[in-house]
């Protein structure tokens, strides 16, 4: 049966020690309290994630709407003209 998930603080505390601090595998998974395997694969996952889909997730529920979205392009003073009371 797999283990339970780690809290997202716990995740972001493993990224943090990795990323920030430059600590090893061994100093944060005794820092965290976790197993040296659940850290090394909590950092493998996040390799595989590029910047692309880190922001995307990240932002995709603040209503960030990335450069290469597919909303399209409304003239604003047709949208207004529509608008207006008769």
């Amino acid at each position: 049966m797999p283990d339970e998930r780690l809290p997202m603080r716990k995740v972001r505390e493993v990224l943090r020690l990795r990323h920030a601090c430059g600590a090893s595998v061994r100093t944060i998974a005794q820092s965290v309290g976790v197993g040296r395997t659940t850290v090394a694969e909590y950092l493998r996952r996040s390799a595989e994630i590029d910047d692309a889909e880190q922001e995307r997730q990240v932002f995709m529920h603040a209503g960030f709407n990335p450069a290469d979205s597919t909303v399209a392009d409304v003239p604003m003073n047709a949208l207004h003209h529509e608008s207006a009371p008769a």
